[in-house]
């Protein structure tokens, strides 16, 4: 019979046997043979301990077999190889640390491991290489590398190339080639009244707020009360800049502006305060300016929309941040596309408009006082507990908690963005720019995983419940989808709610409710009259109780005067007033929904009957008519609530005996 016939008749258990055979006897034949030296290449940039180990397979134990070698930065050392054995499987581990190579490690150590012997592949070479990928060590043989090695340089070559154009970025952006307080230490400053700067503001404005409301009342003031008049800008993207827009040309037609002492946003709306308080014009002219680059709209899913200089831009934005060593997000990338678009008349400063340059400008007493806002993003924002999120500000002066859940600290806005420990800052970072604010104050899409759930087409609700069901009720009540961060300069300040977390995470105010009342009914401003001017999109649904209502139980939780709430028709009338006249504390609150009345208001002819303020949140582009009628509407409903607006500040001011005989 020949071998190969032989062979065939060989069955697989006969076949198993023979090679159980030879393994063992190839295996027992070079037991006490030594297999000489491998080479080990040390390819990271910093010195490595290395031995070799015999490990058991059975109880993962690794013993080791060699002395420690001490492997320098790009050096080569020659290690003995372990001799083979039945009950031994050879391998190099490698570490940062000599300590961490012990005689014996268990099966869970996480040292740094490659095989080195026959039944690892590792005896195919005598070559080894410990490179460092993402901050932990690993071994590769000379095989195993030739697989890796054209990956590797091409890695390396991206990284090199992409680190030389961030350098590169960082050296020629503005925010830190032209960063006026590069020298200048920062302080936390800890208390409940005003910065003596806004206060200066306020005192000196107040000339302006006399003369503009007597001339608007037609009776003189006898100055012993000037009512503090604040504008509230509710938050809807792009609806709310454009609504909050046509509210102020209202406005300053009827020649009330001048009276108004505080300009407050959220979202949308902060994007309308901080655009216009940033321009040189009064609201018409701005009006005009603006119309073109809304028409143009925002648009990342459309590559087109974005020009090689638009993305330059926003690269070097981000990179300042990284080298700033501040904290990053989505937030980031989309405040940098918020400011190549809206603050495009700025070039080559789109993305180094500085909201703090705002205070000490010659205009700047000629306009309320600004201010915008975000909440606490470590907080859940579902369910019925949204009003007692702590609220935070943005104004030109300083950036600061609302009441007393961040120890009532606050610091100067051009050092918001800087690292801080002692209360005092330890680098020179650059304050975050007027895009990171509109980045922060906007992120509509930072809501928690739960309220996405609740909020999405009703097909994806059940599973909503089944998710509530087996994680928990708090399913998704505060992991966030992305947020804003900026270093946390209340650490270890003992009253901060947050003194222990390393950043701040704040999110678009609107994720507590959609206006931005309590910035103005705390005691350090306190408020007499407020106009709010609410451009939410459920207004219809919820009879502004996701609005009012919480403005008012936000009010109830902090012990803070807020006129009672009449929910009837608030959402039907361009205009409800809220007073008490029994209780003078109680502000005046005149509210002003993005509705149409065509029962109190006669509105502008261009404005087709069948137009509806209902406008998708998430719509950033409006052509010059839509634009037009959005802003006509609103405008119209101030312009036409005019007497309504003079008796409710007629009765205010009378209230406090404010009126000359």
């Amino acid at each position: 019979m020949t071998f190969r016939k032989q062979f065939y008749n060989i069955n697989s258990y006969q076949f198993l046997i023979f090679l159980l055979h030879f393994f063992c006897y190839t295996t027992l034949q070079s037991a006490t043979k030594d297999d000489g030296l491998i080479n080990v290449y040390n390819m990271s940039n910093s010195t490595v301990y290395v031995a070799t180990y015999c490990s058991t397979p059975i109880t993962g134990s690794s013993s080791r077999t060699s002395e420690i070698y001490t492997l320098p930065s790009d050096g080569m050392v020659r290690v003995p190889r372990a001799a083979r054995t039945l009950t031994c499987t050879r391998n190099l581990r490698f570490s940062y640390h000599e300590t961490d190579l012990l005689e014996k490690l268990d099966k869970k150590s996480t040292v740094g491991s490659v095989g080195i012997g026959t039944t690892t592949g590792g005896r195919l070479s005598n070559s080894f290489y410990i490179i460092p990928l993402k901050g932990v060590l690993h071994g590769y043989s000379a095989l195993a590398l030739k697989g890796k090695d054209i990956l590797l340089k091409i890695t390396a070559m991206l990284k090199a190339t992409l680190a030389a154009m961030l350098k590169s970025s960082v050296e020629k952006s503005l925010l830190l080639k032209d960063n006026p307080h590069v020298d200048e230490l920062a302080q936390v400053r800890i208390s409940e009244s005003l910065p003596e700067e806004e206060a200066t503001f306020v005192q000196q404005r107040k000339i302006m707020v006399k003369s503009a409301l007597e001339k608007f009342l037609g009776r003189k003031l006898n100055g012993s009360y000037i009512p503090t008049i604040a504008c509230i800008n509710s938050g809807g993207g792009a609806r709310a800049l454009i609504g909050a827009l046509g509210f102020h040309v209202g406005l300053e037609q009827m020649g009330l502006l001048d009276a108004v002492m505080y300009d407050v946003g959220l979202s949308g709306g902060s994007w309308f305060v901080s655009l216009w308080h940033q321009s040189n014009s009064n609201v018409a002219a701005f009006k005009r300016s603006l119309q073109p680059i809304v028409a143009k709209g925002i648009d990342p899913t459309r590559a087109h929309t974005i020009t090689f200089d638009d993305t330059k831009q926003i690269t070097r934005a981000v990179a300042v941040r990284k080298a700033s060593q501040q904290p990053t997000s989505f937030v980031t990338l989309y405040g940098a596309m918020l400011a190549n678009h809206y603050l495009s008349p700025y070039k080559p400063r789109t993305q180094a408009v500085l909201f703090s340059s705002l205070y000490g400008r010659a205009d700047m007493l000629k306009r309320p006082f600004p201010i915008i806002t975000c909440v606490d993003g470590h907080a859940a924002d579902i369910g019925t507990t949204s009003h007692i999120m702590g609220w935070f500000e943005i104004s030109p002066v300083e950036a600061s908690g609302v009441g007393p859940w961040l120890g009532n600290a606050s610091i100067a806005t051009w050092a918001f963005g800087r690292h801080f420990e002692n209360n005092e800052s330890i680098d020179m970072s650059p304050e975050y720019d007027m895009g990171q604010l509109m980045g922060i104050c906007g992120s509509a899409f930072a809501g928690t995983l739960g309220r996405a759930f609740t909020q999405i087409p009703i097909i994806s609700v059940p599973l909503h419940y089944v998710l509530k069901a087996t994680i928990g009720e708090d399913f998704g009540a505060t992991k966030r989808i992305s947020v804003g961060k900026v270093p946390n300069f209340t650490q270890h300040i003992a009253d901060s709610t947050i003194r222990h977390k390393k950043d701040l995470r704040l999110v678009d105010a609107a994720m507590a409710f959609n206006i931005p009342v309590p910035i103005v009914l705390h005691e350090k401003r306190k408020a007499d009259i407020i106009f709010i001017f609410d451009m939410s999109g459920d207004i219809e649904i919820t009879n502004a109780s996701d609005t009012l209502g919480l403005t008012e139980k936000y009010a109830q939780h902090h012990g803070l005067a807020f006129p009672k709430i009449s929910y009837d028709t608030v959402a039907k009338q361009a205009l409800s007033v809220f007073s008490d006249p029994e209780n003078r504390t109680v502000p005046t609150v005149l509210y002003m929904p993005r509705i149409i009345d065509r029962k109190n208001i006669t509105y502008p002819g261009f404005i087709p009957q069948k137009f509806s303020t209902i406008l998708p949140t998430l719509q950033f582009q409006y052509d010059a008519q839509a634009f037009n009628n959005l802003s006509g509407v609103t405008e119209a409903n101030m312009v036409g609530s005019k007497q309504q607006i003079i008796d409710a500040i007629t009765r205010n001011i009378e209230m406090h005996n404010g009126f000359a005989e």
